[in-house]
């Protein structure tokens, strides 16, 4: 493998199957209806919420807020397509990344089911818990995963233009899980919800970067790859014999003169010579042809004929 210009490992991957499209676009519709379900939570909210104070689950639980908990439970259900479009469209992550994609999609639609206690509760419950702890590993996992995941995808010519963008945004995503742990113990929750909000979108834009780059693998025709050396670039070639484009069978087209078998039997006929070390400035002149025959090699009629018509 050697490194192209871009820096770039130069693999020729596999041409995404069928199921990479369809898979694709339920990810990038899920983002889509997440980002606008997540407006209208805030647009329309209950009475008393400040989204600098309060965390995206404290509005999931409000009075109003449906529109945010079905954001949350699709953002989850429709990233299930992720690791799935990856696969189809031969893009090799590893298995731990995989894993991780998959707790950040069953955290988020747990986060969904299970929502967290109501406001001005002094002890949360066990489902309270729950609902936080999830969180947490849903926000975890998908900076986590696209850390370990850009060591392949650097390999690969299709997704290597993304990378420095993906490790940024994952690395912009850790700082600010530092930051959100500090506001929500030593900070009091002071701006809990704005730090809140700003790793959320932080991590929006990672999975719609990685969304809109599989869209457009999916989208993208296989690439041509070219034939075995002498037999033309991208030659088709069917039974050991090349292809007439559109595929219309062997090509059983004569070749030119001076080509060919023709052209086979003059290079028996030059080794033959070369063997016996003729020479033309010394020795008798003897015929090529008993010169040959004290060898073993068989002259071909195109050969003699060629020899006779010679001045």
């Amino acid at each position: 493998m050697a490194a192209d210009q871009a820096g770039c490992m130069s693999v020729v991957p596999f041409p995404p199957s069928r199921s990479a499209r369809p898979l694709a676009v339920v990810a990038a519709g899920g983002l889509v209806l997440t980002t606008v379900l997540g407006i209208v939570a805030h647009l329309v909210p209950a009475p008393g919420l400040s989204p600098v104070s309060l965390t995206i689950s404290d509005y999931a639980v409000s009075d109003r807020g449906w529109p945010m908990n079905l954001a949350i439970f699709l953002l989850g259900a429709t990233s299930l397509a992720v690791p799935l479009a990856l696969r189809a469209a031969r893009t090799t992550v590893g298995r731990l990344v995989e894993v991780l994609l998959l707790a950040w999609c069953l955290g988020l639609i747990t986060a969904a089911l299970v929502p967290t206690d109501p406001l001005g509760t002094v002890e949360l419950s066990p489902t309270g818990y729950l609902h936080r702890y999830v969180s947490v590993a849903a926000f975890v996992a998908l900076p986590l995963a696209t850390l370990l995941a850009v060591r392949r995808l650097a390999a690969d010519p299709r997704w290597c233009g993304v990378v420095p963008l993906l490790r940024a945004l994952a690395v912009v995503s850790v700082l600010g899980l530092g930051a959100l742990y500090y506001v929500a113990f030593p900070g009091d929750r002071v701006l809990m919800g704005l730090v809140e909000r700003l790793l959320v979108g932080t991590e929006l834009v990672l999975l719609a970067v990685l969304v809109g780059r599989l869209c457009r693998i999916a989208a993208a025709p296989p690439a041509r790859r070219p034939g075995p050396a002498g037999q033309g670039a991208g030659a088709p070639r069917r039974g050991g014999c090349r292809v007439l484009p559109g595929g219309r069978g062997p090509d059983t087209r004569q070749p030119p003169p001076g080509q060919g078998r023709v052209g086979e039997a003059d290079s028996a006929v030059v080794n033959a010579v070369q063997a016996l070390g003729v020479k033309r400035r010394t020795g008798p002149v003897v015929s090529l042809e008993s010169r040959i025959a004290t060898v073993g090699v068989a002259v071909p009629s195109t050969s003699r004929a060629n020899s006779t018509q010679a001045p």
